[in-house]
C-alpha cells in the first residue's frame, strides 16, 4: 500500500465517522458512571487537592486519565469534559495509522489496507471515542507498545544485535498503559511469560523490570494510605462481579441481589484502603471455595465483551432501545415480542443496526480466517502469539465483568487479522498464504 492519498482519505472517513457522532449527540451522551469519578478526581487535582476525593487519597483509580482530563482543564479553563472527546478522536485516527504500521510489520504484501478499513469503521472504537473514558488512550499506547515489541522480537529472532534504543522506549509506554488501566500488570506478565517460552530473555527482562519500576511508585504511595498494592480496582471488581456470580449461583439469588448484598458489606468498611483489603478477602474465600464452578461462571461471562455494541451507539443518539427484561418478554411471549421490547417501538431502527450487526459477525468471521492464516506462517508464532495472548487477557480476564467497552484495546487486532481474512478471500482460499520469505521479496 504505497498511495498516500488512500490513508488520506480513509483517515478522513474515520475522522468524519467519530466527529460527526460527537456533533450529533449531546454532552451527556458522552458520559459513563465512570466519567463522574475521573471528572471529580481532574477537579481536585486542579484545586491543588492531590489525587483524593471526598478528602480522601484515591486508591481505587490509576491516575492515568484524570491526569490528562486536570491538564486539559487548565489549558482550557475547566472545559475538559468538552474538549477531552475531541481529542480522543484524533488520537483515535492516529490509532488507525498504528494498525497501518502492524500491518505493514506483519503481512506488508497482503492485507494493510483492509486492516486500515476495518479499523476505519470500528463500531466499538468509533463509540468509546467519543466517550469520556480511558480506553481510547490506552488502546494508543498499548498499539505503540506492541509495535515496538514486535520489532524487537524480530531483530533478536535475527541475531541482528540487541535494539537498546526500541528496548528503552518500550518503557514509557508501559508507564503510561500501567496509570491509565491496572489491566496492564496481568497483560504484560503474560507477555513475559510468552518471551520467556520463546527465549526471547531481553525482551522479557526489559518487561519486567519495567512493569516494577513503573509500579513501584505507586504501590509505596498507597502503602502510605493503607493499602498494599498498585489499587484496589481489582479486588472490588472481582469481589463486586466475579464472587458475586458464583454466590449468586451458589445461594439461588438473582445476580442483582447478590450484588446488593455484597455491595452494602462492602461499603460498611471504611476508606478505600479497608474497602479493598476486605473485598480482596471475600473475593478469594468465595472462589477459592468452589473454582471449577467459577471457572465454568467465567468461560461462560467472558464472550460478553465480543457482543456487538451497536444498542449503546443507538442510546446514544436518543433512541429507546435496550429495554431491561427483554430474554424474560422473548421466553414468555417469543421471539418477535421480544424485539419490539427491545427497540421499545423503534423498529425502523431494526434495519441499520441489523446491518451493523451483521459487519461485526462478518469481521469476527474475517479475523478467524486471518488468524488461521498467519498461524500457516511458523516462523512467525512469537509475533503473532503477542497479539493473541493480548487480546485473549484483554477479554478472557473480565468473565461476569466483560462488556463490550473493554474490547476497545482487542479491536485493532481484530481489524488486522480481519483485513488479513479479507486479502485471502480476495485471492482465493484455495491458493496458499503468502509464507514470510514471499512476503519479504
Amino acid at each position: 500500500m504505497k498511495d498516500p492519498r488512500f490513508i488520506v482519505i480513509l483517515l478522513l472517513v474515520a475522522f468524519a465517522l467519530r466527529a460527526g457522532l460527537l456533533v450529533l449527540v449531546p454532552e451527556s451522551a458522552t458520559l459513563a458512571p465512570d466519567s463522574v469519578d475521573y471528572l471529580e478526581l481532574a477537579d481536585a487535582l486542579r484545586q491543588g487537592d492531590g489525587y483524593s476525593r471526598a478528602g480522601q487519597a484515591e486508591l481505587f483509580r490509576p491516575p492515568g486519565y484524570p491526569v490528562c482530563l486536570a491538564a486539559v482543564n487548565v489549558l482550557t479553563g475547566g472545559r475538559a469534559s468538552t474538549v477531552m472527546p475531541w481529542l480522543q478522536v484524533l488520537v483515535d485516527c492516529l490509532n488507525i495509522l498504528l494498525v497501518l504500521a502492524l500491518a505493514r510489520q506483519l503481512t506488508p504484501q497482503c492485507s494493510p489496507r483492509w486492516a486500515m478499513g476495518w479499523q476505519v469503521i470500528a463500531t466499538t472504537a468509533i463509540v468509546y471515542s467519543c466517550k469520556l473514558l480511558s480506553e481510547t488512550l490506552f488502546t494508543c499506547v498499548f498499539l505503540l507498545l506492541l509495535c515496538l515489541a514486535i520489532r524487537v522480537a524480530r531483530r533478536l529472532s535475527a541475531d541482528d544485535g540487541v535494539p537498546y534504543a526500541q528496548l528503552l522506549l518500550l518503557l514509557p509506554c508501559l508507564g503510561l498503559m500501567l496509570y491509565l488501566r491496572a489491566i496492564t500488570l496481568p497483560l504484560v506478565a503474560c507477555l513475559v511469560g510468552w518471551c520467556l517460552l520463546w527465549r526471547r530473555w531481553q525482551l522479557a527482562l526489559v518487561l519486567f523490570l519495567g512493569l516494577v519500576a513503573c509500579a513501584a511508585p505507586w504501590v509505596m504511595r498507597n502503602q502510605a494510605h493503607g493499602f498494599s498494592g498498585f489499587g484496589c480496582n481489582g479486588d472490588v471488581t472481582f469481589y463486586r462481579y466475579h464472587a458475586t456470580a458464583l454466590a449468586a449461583r451458589q445461594n439461588g439469588r438473582s445476580f442483582a441481589e447478590q450484588q446488593t448484598i455484597h455491595t452494602t458489606a462492602l461499603l460498611k468498611q471504611e476508606g478505600q484502603g479497608a474497602q479493598g483489603e476486605f473485598a480482596a478477602r471475600e473475593w478469594k474465600r468465595i472462589i477459592f471455595s468452589s473454582p471449577f464452578e467459577y471457572a465454568l461462571i467465567h468461560l461462560q461471562k467472558s464472550p460478553m465483551a465480543l457482543l456487538p455494541i451497536e444498542g449503546e451507539l443507538a442510546r446514544m443518539l436518543g433512541a429507546d432501545v435496550g429495554g431491561n427484561g427483554t430474554m424474560a418478554v422473548i421466553n414468555t411471549h417469543g421471539f418477535s415480542a421480544g424485539v419490539r421490547h427491545y427497540f421499545g417501538g423503534n423498529l425502523w431502527l431494526l434495519a441499520p443496526l441489523s446491518l451493523l450487526v451483521l459487519l461485526v459477525i462478518a469481521k469476527f468471521a474475517f479475523a478467524g480466517l486471518g488468524l488461521w492464516t498467519a498461524l500457516a506462517q511458523r516462523d512467525q508464532w512469537l509475533v503473532h502469539g503477542l497479539l493473541v495472548i493480548s487480546g485473549l487477557v484483554c477479554v478472557g480476564i473480565l468473565g461476569p465483568d466483560a462488556h463490550p467497552r473493554f474490547r476497545v484495546p482487542v479491536e485493532p487486532i481484530l481489524s488486522l487479522y480481519a483485513g488479513l481474512g479479507l486479502w485471502r478471500v480476495s485471492r482465493g482460499l484455495r491458493q496458499k498464504p503468502l509464507n514470510s520469505e514471499q512476503e519479504a521479496r
